[in-house]
């Protein structure tokens, strides 16, 4: 009797000791797993900061480049504006003098302007009829110019700028300089000469 209860104070022992090893244990990969479960949380909040850090430098490395093709791009805007109006240095202020003939049935210069600006189509005609000797003069120079092209130089002639005259016949700034480039062309007339001061003569 007394051999049984000491084996099963034994027993009790192995029993709570058997116990208190499985809580520790338990108790230490407890520990453990809210260690790897922290690790896990601290390299994700790394991971995703340097996500953000990178996504937020290619952002600003976005910006910069944008910026910086819009600066070059304005540059050259400006670069090429300059040339342009160094290559027809006529301007607002700068008006050429346009002969009016005094003939009875002929329209004044702001007539045949007011009928431009309005693009009726009595314009050509009244024009010739002023500037009688206009398209003839024109034509010596290079018989294969269209008559729309005698029409363009006549806004040319009554001193329309290139946005008055992409207005009347609903064309781009850019076409009306390349008509103007084109026309330059037909009737010889050198780049580095004012197509105005040129059109003024005839």
């Amino acid at each position: 009797m007394i051999w049984q209860r000491l084996m099963q104070k034994k027993m009790m022992l192995k029993i709570n000791w058997n116990f208190s090893k499985k809580n520790n244990l338990t108790d230490s990969l407890d520990v453990e797993k809210k260690l790897n479960v922290k690790k896990a949380n601290d390299q994700n909040l790394i991971k995703k900061s340097n996500i953000d850090s990178k996504t937020n430098n290619s952002f600003y490395y976005w910006i910069g480049g944008l910026f910086v093709v819009f600066s070059i791009s304005l540059v050259l805007f400006l670069l090429k504006r300059k040339s342009a109006t160094k290559k027809y240095p006529l301007t607002e202020n700068k008006v050429v003098e346009v002969s009016n003939p005094s003939d009875d049935d002929a329209l004044s210069i702001n007539e045949l302007f007011q009928l431009a600006m309005k693009d009726d189509h009595s314009f050509y005609y009244q024009f010739i009829k002023t500037f009688k000797d206009f398209d003839k003069t024109l034509l010596k120079i290079n018989p294969t110019i269209k008559i729309s092209d005698v029409e363009f130089c006549a806004f040319v002639k009554l001193n329309m700028h290139t946005k008055q005259i992409a207005t009347i016949k609903k064309m781009t700034v850019g076409a009306v300089e390349a008509k103007k480039h084109r026309i330059r062309k037909k009737l010889n007339i050198n780049s580095d000469e004012n197509m105005y001061i040129w059109m003024s003569r005839l």
